[in-house]
C-alpha cells in the first residue's frame, strides 16, 4: 500500500499507518473462523483490506491525490519514476494519459521512421508482435497467419475517445507479401479532443 500498489507518496506512507488498526481489528474478528482451517489468519484481513481502499480510490480517482498504480508495477522507487517522469512528460495532455492498444507483453518489430514501410506520413508508426520466450513470433513454419502468436488477440482503445474513421475490408497479406498500396491494413481512428488522434492498425478484416 505504501509504494507498491499505489504511486509512493507522504499520503501511501500515512494509509499504511491507518490501515493497521483496520486490519487487526479484522483479524480478531475472523480469528475463530479460521482457526483449525490450513488457511492463514492474515491472507483474508489482508486482502480485503486492501481490495476495498483500491476499490475507494478508484471511485475517488481525479480527487485525492492517492494514485493506485495503472502499470505494470515494479518496486516503489520504479513506480515513482515512472508515474513522474510520465506526468512531466506528457503535461500538454496531463488528463490523457495513453496506454498500448494491447494486453500483456508485446515487442516493438518496427520504430519511428522505421527501413520497411515507416515512411513520410506512416513515419510515426509503431509495429508490436508477441514473442515466446525464445524470441520467436510464429509456432511451426509461420507459413500461416494461425502460427502468428499475435494472430487475432483483442485490440484495445489507447484512450477513451470518439471514432472518426474505420477502414474496415482490406484482406490479409499472404506472409511474406506486402501491400504497399493499403500498407495500413483494416484501421480504426480515434479522436481523443485536445488535437490528439490515434490509429491502429493491421487488424483483422471485418472485426472492427
Amino acid at each position: 500500500m505504501g509504494g507498491s500498489l499505489i504511486i509512493p507518496f507522504r499520503k501511501s506512507f500515512l494509509l499504511v499507518i491507518l490501515v493497521q488498526p483496520i486490519v487487526i481489528i479484522i483479524i480478531g474478528i475472523f480469528i475463530n473462523t479460521f482457526e483449525g482451517t490450513r488457511f492463514s489468519v492474515l491472507v483474508f484481513p489482508f486482502n480485503i483490506t486492501v481490495l476495498s481502499i483500491l476499490f475507494v480510490l478508484k471511485l475517488r480517482e481525479g480527487i485525492t491525490s492517492l494514485i493506485p498504480i495503472y502499470f505494470l508495477p515494479g518496486s516503489p522507487e520504479e513506480n515513482f519514476f515512472y508515474h513522474f517522469n510520465r506526468t512531466n512528460r506528457f503535461k500538454k495532455f496531463r488528463y490523457l494519459f495513453a496506454e498500448l492498444p494491447f494486453f500483456g507483453k508485446w515487442k516493438t518489430s518496427q520504430g519511428v521512421n522505421g527501413k520497411y514501410t515507416h515512411n513520410n506520413q506512416w513515419r510515426n508508426a509503431l509495429d508490436f508482435i508477441v514473442c515466446d520466450e525464445n524470441g520467436k513470433e510464429f509456432s511451426g513454419n509461420g507459413n500461416t497467419l494461425f502460427d502468428y502468436y499475435c494472430y487475432r488477440l483483442p485490440m484495445v482503445a489507447t484512450i477513451d475517445g470518439v471514432v472518426v474513421k474505420v477502414i474496415d475490408s482490406i484482406p490479409n497479406n499472404p506472409i511474406g507479401k506486402i501491400n504497399v498500396k493499403q500498407n495500413w491494413g483494416t484501421t480504426i481512428v480515434l479522436n481523443h479532443s485536445a488535437g490528439l488522434f490515434s490509429s491502429v492498425s493491421h487488424l483483422e478484416p471485418r472485426s472492427a
